[in-house]
């Protein structure tokens, strides 16, 4: 499947769930926006950057990618959102799970690695998909 194929079906889940917690979905015309879409919480808009992540390490980890590339062959152009977006948004394929960050946890990273189960190294730090979940953010 091609990277606008994934980067649709990314769209439509996290719009899907962003919809079953009440909030209103719009999507900006075009292709120039810094955002995927926008949500209407009841309480404010916000700007929201989608990412498709079907990327899994050897350490059980899927890689969530919090940057664009303007040059696709090898990434030197590497873009963050930081200024353009409130928050970021994964739809983990392999999980059919979408989960979302605040752009302020993103800070400068270029990559968040999530799991769902506990490292057998006992690594401190570890991001976990559960922690992430859109019942996490969204419930009043």
């Amino acid at each position: 499947m091609n990277s606008k194929s994934k980067g649709n079906i990314g769209e439509i889940k996290v719009a899907s769930e962003f919809i079953k917690w009440g909030c209103i979905v719009s999507f900006p015309f075009g292709d120039n926006a810094r955002y995927d879409l926008i949500i209407d919480d009841g309480d404010s808009l916000k700007r929201v950057q989608v990412k498709y992540a079907d990327s899994k390490n050897a350490n059980d980890a899927w890689r969530c990618v919090c940057v664009s590339s303007t040059n696709h062959t090898t990434n030197k152009n590497l873009h963050g959102y930081q200024n353009d977006v409130d928050i970021m948004a994964f739809y983990i394929a392999e999980l059919d799970e979408c989960i979302m960050f605040n752009i302020s946890e993103i800070k400068d990273k270029t990559n968040i690695y999530v799991r769902n189960t506990a490292p057998l190294n006992n690594q401190a730090n570890v991001t976990y998909i559960k922690d992430h979940t859109f019942d996490n953010y969204l419930k009043k």
